[in-house]
């Protein structure tokens, strides 16, 4: 099982050839588990909770773009604060982006698990 870091690194070439590392912590609300390790109960559990947690993620990652359509026209090459919040920005739409697969693979096991068809 390949584990990532959760951190979401951004670089970003700046107009005097500098180049600038954003690292951000990427938010965690979806379980670490596996899938397919889940018994019944548990997947039912995690399809049924995913819908809430892809809706707050969706929000998280609307108010963060929204703040940054705002500082769009008052940033400027260099800005610090601008590039960390594109960061910021980006990986909340990475974990929403991440939530919806988790939510049509955990569908996916559960129809093949439990829909008495053979597959």
């Amino acid at each position: 099982m390949k584990k990532s870091k959760g951190k979401v690194s951004l670089t970003t070439k700046l107009a005097d050839s500098k180049s600038v590392k954003v690292a951000i912590k990427m938010p965690k609300t979806y379980s670490a588990r596996r899938l397919d390790d889940m018994n019944q109960d548990e997947l039912r559990h995690e399809i049924d909770s995913l819908p809430g947690r892809i809706e707050d993620a969706r929000v998280a990652r609307d108010k963060l773009f929204g703040a940054l359509k705002e500082r769009w026209s008052t940033a400027y090459a260099n800005d610090q604060e601008f590039i960390t919040a594109y960061a910021r920005a980006e990986a909340a739409g990475a974990e929403a982006v991440a939530l919806m697969e988790r939510a049509v693979k955990a569908s996916r096991l559960w129809y093949q698990r439990y829909s008495g068809k053979l597959l």
